[in-house]
This record gives structure tokens, C-alpha cells and sequence, in this order.
């Protein structure tokens, strides 16, 4: 729906990509999840009002299943 505005500007609307792999153990992983949930929680709830627009925010991680090593 975005793209197919005909008004689309990703830049100067602040659309955003990113991805990385992250080394992680068990704790590590839910030290980052509980961290990015403090981080967006204070986002959470604003009114959709003056010069607000809603935003959508997709995070997800999960781990990669890396191939066996060849013997």
C-alpha cells in the first residue's frame, strides 16, 4: 500500500531496513528481546492525533540451523 501511494519518498518518510546476524547465547537473545521491548514500550499507546502517523514496526529473531560440517 505504501509503495503504491504514488507519493511514496522511503527517505524523507523515514522508512527503514536493516538485518543483522547476532552472535548470540540463550541469555544473550532474551537480554536483547527484553531490551528492545524497554526500548519501544515508551512508543506504545501515543494518540494518533496532530501531526502523529502510525508507523509500523516489525521485529522478529530467530535462530539460524546452520548445515552440518562435512566430515
Amino acid at each position: 500500500r505504501y509503495l503504491d501511494q504514488g507519493t511514496a519518498d522511503p527517505h524523507n518518510d523515514g522508512v527503514m531496513i536493516r538485518q543483522r546476524a547476532l552472535n548470540l547465547t540463550p541469555d544473550e537473545a532474551r537480554e536483547l528481546n527484553e531490551a528492545l521491548k524497554a526500548t519501544l514500550a515508551p512508543y506504545l499507546g501515543r494518540p494518533l492525533e496532530g501531526p502523529r502517523q502510525r508507523q509500523m514496526v516489525t521485529l522478529f529473531s530467530l535462530p539460524v540451523v546452520e548445515p552440518p560440517m562435512p566430515d
